[in-house]
């Protein structure tokens, strides 16, 4: 007869099954740990199946699972806390000003008594310690807890940086469907365009070219209907666009050979003017 598969063995035990000392030294030592081969050491088990013992006691056993989280539950109620203290305290320690825990007067560090400071000073000092300078002086190190982190823990619980990431990334998401309407032909590019503008948001360039284009093209519209342009006019036009730009290539560089000689046509006369100042000022 097969043995079923241990798994299966350990969830037919019975869950008010009593557990043994080991098992309940086990569970003390993981509370504190979390860590189940060495809890299973600490509790007596052998070094060498430590740790398959520890898996099968937190992962397979329901009667040690149930006694962990009774440990821990009494735990936490002894400790008279609940998620709103530690919400309290991390808003503390993130918005508290650091000036009121080592305040400077006249220069040098104030260091006030711990016991007269308030909630939120408390909550952001980290401790203290004494040591002595290479001149023999005592100094004293005030330490705080970190800001920056509580201030990240905050902004994870109220997602306030993922709602500035969203509020960034509206006006793009409204641009790609705009492109898109117009790409699947459910709007046209002018009139996507005006409800971006309606909205305050930017054209983006591709829903700019996409409205010169139809500006373009009004002509080829009738009635509706779309006027392909046969193959001998749109070589036409390539051959007239090709001109357009030649002649702008050609006049180009004239233009800036002519902009060059007058600026140092320019210089020259003022560099006559300055010499003959400076010349002046020397004979006097």
């Amino acid at each position: 007869m097969k043995k079923p598969k241990t798994k299966k063995r350990y969830e037919n035990i019975a869950p008010d099954k009593p557990l043994t000392v080991k098992e309940k030294a086990f569970c003390l030592e993981y509370v504190k740990t979390k860590n189940a081969t060495q809890s299973a050491i600490t509790a007596g088990y052998s070094p060498r199946t430590a740790h398959a013992i520890g898996n099968r006691l937190v992962c397979l056993k329901p009667n040690t699972r149930e006694y962990i989280q009774e440990v821990l539950s009494r735990y936490f109620d002894r400790l008279d806390f609940d998620s709103f203290d530690v919400l309290q305290r991390i808003g503390y320690i993130a918005m508290c000003d650091p000036d009121k825990l080592t305040p400077i007067r006249g220069g040098r560090v104030v260091i006030p008594e711990t016991d007269t400071l308030p909630k939120d000073v408390k909550a952001l000092f980290a401790g203290a310690h004494e040591r002595i300078s290479e001149r023999g002086d005592i100094m004293v190190e005030v330490k705080q807890h970190d800001q920056m982190a509580a201030l990240k823990m905050l902004c994870q619980y109220y997602g306030i940086l993922d709602k500035t990431r969203r509020a960034k990334q509206a006006p793009l998401i409204e641009q790609k469907q705009a492109i898109q309407a117009v790409l699947d032909g459910s709007k046209t590019p002018i009139n996507a365009a005006l409800e971006l503008e309606l909205q305050g948001i930017p054209l983006p360039e591709t829903l700019r070219i996409l409205v010169s284009k139809s500006a373009e093209s009004e002509d080829d519209f009738d009635d509706g209907n779309i006027i392909i342009p046969t193959p001998e006019e749109m070589d036409a036009r390539r051959k007239e666009r090709l001109k357009e730009i030649e002649g702008q290539r050609d006049s180009f560089l004239p233009e800036r050979q002519q902009e060059v000689r007058d600026m140092k046509a320019e210089m020259g006369k003022k560099n006559q003017e300055f010499s003959g100042d400076t010349d002046g000022e020397a004979k006097s």
